[in-house]
C-alpha cells in the first residue's frame, strides 16, 4: 500500500476575521483527502483574525493552528514563513477569503504525485451580489503567460523542500509573486501540474476604490516581473498605455 504524503494547507491572513471561518468550513468538508494540517499565517492582523481562526479550527475539528507570521508585511512573506516553519512533504496554499472545492486537497495532492508544483482552476465570486458559493462547479483549463504556466497564488501546491529550494515567493512583489513563481519554476526545469478538481472561488472586491488599488498594484508588479524576466509577455493587467506609464520609472 502506498504511503500517503504529509500535507499542510497554508492560509495567509490579514484583516480576515469576517471571512476566515467560511474558508476553514470548506476545508472541513473535504472528500477523499489524506490527513492534513491547517496553518493560518497571521500577517500582523490588527484585529482578532488569529482568535477567530483558532475558534473556527476547533469548531470544525481541523488539525491546525494560527501562526504568527507578522515579522514582515505581505502574503508572500506569510506563505514562505509558514512553509519554512513546517515539516510536511507537501504544502498547499489558498487565501483567507476564498472557498475551496470539496476535492481541493485531494486534487492538489494527486497532481503533485508526478509534479513539483501544481495549480488549479479558480473563479471570481461576489457573495455581496448574491452569488452562491459552488466551488465544485468550476471548470477551467490551465492558464499560462507565453511558455510559463500560471501558478495561482490562492490555489496551488508544492513539494515543500522544492518550494523552499526555489526561494519561495518573491517578497519584492505585492501581488504577482504567483506569476513570477511560475516563470522561475519553469526556468528551473520543474514540473508544474494541474488539478482540475481543485477549484477555488476567489472573493472579489465590492469597493470600487479597493478594486482600482488592487489593479494598480498588479500594474506595478507587472513592471517588476518584466524587469526580473525580460522574456515575460507583459499583457495581463492593464492597457498598453497604463502599463507603459507605470513602467517608465521602474525600468529606467
Amino acid at each position: 500500500m502506498t504511503e500517503l504524503p504529509s500535507v499542510t494547507v497554508i492560509i495567509p491572513a490579514f484583516r480576515a476575521s469576517g471571512t476566515i471561518g467560511e474558508t476553514l468550513a470548506a476545508l472541513a468538508d473535504q472528500r477523499d483527502a489524506p490527513p492534513f494540517t491547517v496553518v493560518v499565517a497571521d500577517n500582523g492582523c490588527p484585529e482578532d483574525t488569529a482568535a477567530v481562526a483558532a475558534a473556527a479550527l476547533d469548531e470544525h475539528g481541523l488539525d491546525g493552528q494560527a501562526l504568527d507570521a507578522g515579522a514582515e508585511p505581505g502574503a508572500a512573506y506569510a506563505r514562505n514563513f509558514a512553509a519554512s516553519s513546517g515539516s510536511t512533504e507537501l504544502v498547499l496554499f489558498t487565501d483567507a477569503d476564498d472557498v475551496v472545492s470539496t476535492r481541493g486537497v485531494a486534487g492538489q495532492v494527486a497532481a503533485l504525485a508526478d509534479a513539483d508544483l501544481s495549480s488549479g482552476p479558480w473563479q471570481r465570486w461576489s457573495p455581496h451580489a448574491g452569488e452562491i458559493a459552488r466551488p465544485d462547479e468550476i471548470h477551467a483549463t490551465p492558464q499560462s503567460f507565453g511558455p510559463y504556466p500560471f501558478v495561482h497564488g490562492n490555489n496551488f501546491g508544492a513539494r515543500r523542500t522544492t518550494f523552499l529550494e526555489l526561494g519561495g515567493l518573491s517578497r519584492e512583489l505585492a501581488s504577482a509573486y504567483d506569476v513570477e513563481l511560475g516563470i522561475r519554476a519553469t526556468k528551473a526545469g520543474l514540473r508544474i501540474g494541474f488539478a482540475p478538481e481543485a477549484g477555488v472561488l476567489h472573493r472579489v472586491d465590492v469597493d470600487e476604490r479597493a478594486y482600482l488599488r488592487r489593479r494598480f498594484r498588479y500594474g506595478l508588479d507587472d513592471a517588476v516581473v518584466r524587469r526580473l524576466h525580460d522574456d515575460y509577455p507583459a499583457e495581463r493587467v492593464l492597457s498598453p498605455l497604463w502599463r507603459g506609464l507605470i513602467r517608465l520609472p521602474l525600468l529606467a
